[in-house]
């Protein structure tokens, strides 16, 4: 039985009912931005922490997500998984909830999950649409404040598709690989992936007004690699400094911007793009920087499966991590899933 996916905005001005509210128990202060929001207009809640980087405000988020009923199917205790087990134990949760007539609604705070289980939260709802529910999701995102990362290079410990589904099993194995992707400020990892992949196209997306400054204000590369920069931003200097051994393998009309709080100008950006590349070859996306853009790809690469490949490079638990604190606003696609 096919599925099919609608992707819209979410509408932050409507009074949403959910049946249930999936979340992150992060480190970061931001993990619990979107529940505070919307915690009296869910049913059920859920809270779901990792098996590693117990540091920064986890144990304040802990606490939070306690008092608010999110650790109610563990007892009220805090829940750490590996990512296999979230993965093996999220649908059972997920699947007790859905109703048996009618549309079951969901939302998902994005802003602390790794890619790896948002890969595993779109492929829940996908199974679950698959057996004729009709599936609502709105997925919800805590833009972050522009913050300082501390210049630290590590070894990539994986590169590679998030999963099996996003392997990208084309029809058309002989041709170039095509790489679209989103730049963050992890140091050097996106030239590891480049060099990973070997790509005979290569797009990039960075968020707004950082990708007028990479065209505008790199001038030249000179015989260290180094680039000539004239910006005040520091965050678009960070930006440019973590990625400028990919960024002068990229013309200046294959690089993209999008804006974080208009998420689905990003995924209808990224689609377009997206569909262009498959023409040319084999599409590989690798999701790097905010986690609303690697919603977009993974919502692609799931209307395209299994043509289109999505990867996650890690430097895994060695990378340091970084608290993130909210910018105030959240912002948000509505995907409605069902099976034709």
């Amino acid at each position: 039985m096919k599925v099919i996916s609608s992707v819209t905005s979410w509408n932050k001005d409507i009074n949403h009912q959910y049946d249930v509210m999936l979340c992150a128990l992060g480190y970061e202060s931001r993990s619990t931005n979107v529940a505070a929001m919307l915690v009296n207009q869910t049913k059920h809640r859920l809270a779901i922490g990792f098996d590693y980087h117990h540091t920064g405000s986890l144990s304040a988020n802990a606490e939070w997500f306690s008092n608010n009923g999110f650790f109610s199917f563990n007892n009220e205790e805090p829940y750490f998984a590996t990512d296999q087990e979230f993965s093996d134990k999220l649908i059972s949760m997920i699947e007790s909830r859905v109703k048996k007539d009618g549309e079951s609604r969901f939302a998902v705070d994005i802003s602390s999950f790794s890619t790896i289980r948002l890969a595993s939260v779109l492929d829940v709802f996908w199974s679950l649409a698959s057996r004729e529910n009709n599936i609502v999701v709105d997925f919800l995102y805590s833009p972050g404040k522009e913050y300082k990362v501390e210049k630290n290079v590590e070894q990539i410990e994986f590169a590679g598709p998030v999963n099996r589904k996003y392997a990208g099993w084309s029809s058309q194995p002989e041709t170039p690989v095509v790489a679209i992707f989103g730049l963050g400020l992890e140091y050097d990892c996106s030239i590891g992936a480049f060099e990973y992949l070997n790509p005979g196209l290569t797009y990039t997306f960075s968020t707004h007004g950082a990708k007028s400054k990479l065209d505008e204000k790199i001038t030249f590369v000179n015989s260290k690699n180094d680039f000539d920069v004239n910006t005040d931003n520091e965050f678009e200097m960070q930006l440019i400094e973590a990625n400028k051994q990919l960024l002068p393998l990229v013309p200046p009309e294959m690089r993209f911007d999008f804006d974080v709080a208009r998420p689905l100008d990003c995924y209808t950006k990224v689609r377009s793009v997206a569909i262009g590349a498959m023409r040319y070859g084999r599409t590989v996306f690798v999701p790097l920087g905010p986690k609303i853009f690697a919603l977009t790809t993974l919502l692609v690469a799931n209307e395209f499966c299994p043509e289109i490949a999505v990867w996650r490079i890690s430097t895994g638990r060695s990378a340091k991590p970084t608290d993130v604190l909210a910018r105030g606003d959240v912002v948000g696609l509505r995907v409605k899933w069902r099976s034709v």
